[in-house]
């Protein structure tokens, strides 16, 4: 693997991690100000719009990193999304979805979610 492909490599895995964790610290220096967010029809534009963007009530959400195909200037990750109750940590559901990673130098600028 390239120094490059680490790299984006980890800022991903270091991007599911920070979401994870609710740590938006973190998530600032992983991104560019202006990332898109993008999920189908819908785009959200600016970090403090992404940041802003609140789950369901009653479940967590906790994305798990499977693989990544890197491609030429972009990375295609496989990521398991288990979603659990927050008040019993009880399982609720468990999918396998991709979302493509776009990346302005060493950050990400626009994460893709394809379903």
């Amino acid at each position: 693997m390239t120094d490059r492909a680490a790299t984006r490599h980890d800022l991903v895995q270091s991007y599911l991690e920070a979401t994870n964790r609710n740590d938006h610290t973190q998530l600032r220096t992983l991104v560019v100000p202006q990332i898109e967010l993008a999920m189908g029809t819908d785009v959200v534009k600016g970090i403090e719009n992404v940041l802003a963007l609140r789950g369901t009530e009653h479940l967590e959400t906790i994305l798990l990193l499977q693989h990544v195909e890197l491609e030429e200037e972009t990375a295609l990750a496989t990521i398991e999304q288990r979603l659990v109750w927050k008040t019993t940590r009880e399982p609720a559901d468990v999918r396998h979805v991709k979302a493509r990673f776009s990346f302005a130098g060493k950050k990400i600028c626009r994460v893709e979610l394809l379903g």
